[in-house]
């Protein structure tokens, strides 16, 4: 396992694959961040993300210079399907597999070490995201009128950790079903279109809408639910238990 835990982060620590998943991922908070700071006093009309507008109390709170970071989760959640989705596929369309198992046929442990590169990766890419989506904040926050002297306090560092903690948690979880998809389809685009489809098309703009009942219990929001550490309908453990 620690073997095939090495080698996959020889894989992904490569710059090209590296600064392209992490750049996404921060240009996705980025792109959040602005638009639920400058929209805080008019939480209606939130940009694209999740379904839940950011008002200037909210802002205010302690975790509050990462409320585009959170509203970035499903975002942040295709980034970590694509990534593991690509890299796994990527094993069978090159023919690399065989090799690796050749030198280890433990498959469970190859899998293993092969996921949790992959989550190690990502954890990182999505601490940087946060980082970057929590420099922009407190540098536009000024400009809007909103209140930061809740952000930079021990209770902000707490709850901004647990903001970071929660959303890698979700998005690793969203890389799983990449990664499952991929050993079925083993092809990376078909891995990716496909957890898009469900997750952004299928699930969000056909289930929900003809039964609204499903966001509780389906896996986008159930995602959503965990990448925030609970809702009104679904706790932190129940989300995590599903």
């Amino acid at each position: 396992m620690i073997a095939s835990f090495r080698s996959e982060l020889v894989k992904l620590l490569r710059p090209v694959t590296l600064i392209g998943y992490a750049g996404a991922a921060a240009g996705f908070t980025v792109m959040l961040t602005i638009v639920s700071i400058l929209n805080a006093d008019n939480p209606s009309g939130h940009g694209p993300g999740n379904s839940r507008g950011v008002g200037l109390a909210q802002l205010a709170e302690p975790g509050g210079y990462l409320a585009g970071f959170e509203s970035a989760s499903s975002f942040l959640g295709i980034v970590a399907l694509a990534l593991f989705a690509s890299s796994v596929a990527a094993e069978f369309s090159t023919g690399t597999i065989r090799a690796l198992l050749v030198i280890d046929s433990r498959r469970r442990q190859l899998l293993a070490g092969k996921i949790a590169g992959l989550a190690a990766v990502l954890v990182v890419v999505v601490a940087f995201a946060a980082v970057v989506g929590a420099v922009v904040a407190f540098a536009i926050s000024g400009s809007q009128g909103v209140d930061t002297d809740a952000w930079a306090t021990t209770d902000g560092v707490i709850e901004g950790a647990a903001i970071i903690a929660n959303l890698a948690l979700a998005t690793i979880v969203w890389g799983l079903f990449g990664a499952l998809i991929a050993v079925v389809s083993r092809s990376a685009a078909i891995s990716i279109a496909a957890g898009v489809a469900y997750f952004l098309i299928g699930e969000q703009l056909i289930l929900h809408s003809l039964w609204p009942s499903t966001a509780d219990w389906l896996p986008a929001g159930v995602l959503d639910a965990l990448a925030e550490g609970g809702t009104e309908s679904r706790a932190f453990v129940a989300a995590l238990a599903l």
